[in-house]
């Protein structure tokens, strides 16, 4: 995902979404049932570095936002990790390589390789504050490319997304090199595809753009 598809997935939400207070109180901007498609990966990490690079802030390094998705142990520092839910779900399966790999190896065209995070045992809890963000995973081998779609509960376009983005590129890309297929679409799906407003500053500082300009009057 390049820096302009960056720049336009924002100003895409603050011209044609809602604005309302959340339940902490924030002023936010959002767009129900967003998508973007990603076809070429070699920028990638576009996103990534902007907020790396940006003075305001220490934006968590690429080793821990890919341990967060690729360690099957649970991180004591966090609610819940994406990977002991992909990786060891419910200390009982892989789903990657006990269930998504050898299906799509067994049947390429098979429409059920889904790899599951939000567990309900857990996370629906009206008392649970944190529950994850990415919810599935969704695998397709179509023209001997493999195809990703991921469904996001809910996330912060401009600080969130870029790191989802890297977590779930790189989960694509390792299922891709099993399944010897090349690495196809990768498309995210969110429910809620938010800019909250006390990061226009920064949005302006890295974009460039005026997200106050942009909204709907």
């Amino acid at each position: 995902m390049t820096h302009d598809e960056w720049q336009r997935a924002i100003t895409t939400i603050l011209r044609h979404g809602t604005t309302y207070v959340d339940g902490d109180g924030r002023r936010c901007t959002e767009r129900t049932n967003h998508h973007i498609t990603i076809t070429d990966h070699s920028n990638i990490d576009e996103p990534y570095n902007a907020l790396q690079d940006h003075d305001e802030w220490a934006y968590p390094a690429k080793e821990q936002l890919l341990a967060v998705i690729f360690d099957d142990k649970p991180l004591k520092s966090l609610d819940y990790t994406y990977g002991s839910r992909l990786l060891n779900f419910n200390n009982t399966i892989n789903q990657i390589h006990d269930y998504i790999i050898p299906l799509l190896e067994d049947n390429p065209t098979s429409r059920r390789a889904i790899a599951q995070v939000y567990d309900p045992r857990h996370d629906s809890n009206q008392r649970r504050a944190s529950t994850p963000g990415i919810i599935y995973l969704h695998f397709l081998i179509r023209n001997d490319a493999l195809t990703c779609t991921a469904c996001l509960r809910s996330n912060d376009v401009f600080i969130g997304f870029p790191a989802n983005i890297i977590q779930i590129h790189h989960v694509h890309k390792w299922v891709a090199n099993e399944l010897n297929t090349e690495q196809g679409t990768t498309t995210l799906i969110s429910n809620s595809a938010h800019i909250f407003h006390d990061t226009f500053h920064d949005i302006q500082d890295i974009l460039n753009i005026n997200p106050t300009a942009l909204l709907k009057q």
